[in-house]
């Protein structure tokens, strides 16, 4: 079981000690496969098959751990150029002799008010964007806190305060470029007011997830012939 709070790179833990194992990979090619042959304890792939996207272009890609070993702990750092702030936008545990796969999301930061959004479907403004995965001995993060905590359970500034002191295991980090306008923020329907032909309401609808106007979430939110793919309506 993977604990989860929220292209292919293959990367071997080895036994050796962390601090001198530590690797960085930054992949940012469409296909981006690299293998390690090397005899691992801890299995990492991470893919984005497509970086160079449009805002509101539907995201896909998905990061897996195939764990024979012993427990770690993995966080999702999510950077946007231009802005200082690193958010632990994903974080879990990666426990033995588990393999687990998850998808990737996108994720805002304001340029106004610095403030984080994750798990949107998309992007929402230009830049350019970095998902990191870092992974840690789940041994050493208990070392300093004194087995007294689970991390899972510690806020995000608690979990920054403790990570800052090690050093991964491993580290594979993307960058997507995104280009378009910028899509306004929504808390109702009413605010959504660009036209939608294909729509049953005739326009564009809230999605209260990701607070954005799109033009479908459902079948139903789609005209007769017509139905919802990628929150688009598209003939049948």
């Amino acid at each position: 079981m993977l604990l989860v709070f929220s292209g292919c790179v293959s990367i071997p833990v080895t036994k050796e000690d962390s601090s001198a194992n530590e690797q960085t990979v930054e992949d940012d090619s469409n296909a981006g496969e690299l293998n390690y042959s090397n005899e691992s304890i801890l299995e990492i792939e991470f893919s984005i098959p497509k970086t160079k996207l449009k805002t509101r272009e539907l995201i896909s890609g998905e990061y897996s751990f195939k764990n024979v070993s012993k427990e770690y702990y993995f966080v999702m750092i999510c950077e946007k150029e231009g802005f200082s702030a690193k958010e632990f936008c994903v974080s879990g545990t990666i426990y033995p002799k588990v393999t687990s796969t998850n998808e990737i999301q996108a994720f805002e930061i304001s340029e106004t008010s610095h403030s984080f959004r994750g798990l949107l479907p998309f992007f929402i403004s230009a830049g350019n964007y970095s998902l990191e995965l870092q992974v840690f001995e789940a041994e050493e993060i208990n070392r300093l806190t004194n087995n007294q905590e689970f991390i899972s359970n510690l806020s995000s500034s608690e979990k920054k305060e403790i990570l800052t002191k090690l050093k991964p295991v491993k580290t594979v980090k993307k960058t997507i470029t995104v280009t378009g306008e910028t899509i306004d923020e929504c808390s109702l329907d009413e605010d959504c007011i660009q036209e939608c032909e294909n729509c049953e309401s005739g326009k564009y609808s809230c999605y209260s997830n990701a607070r954005v106007c799109i033009e479908c979430f459902l079948i139903f939110d789609c005209k007769e012939g017509f139905e919802c793919r990628e929150m688009k309506c598209v003939e049948e």
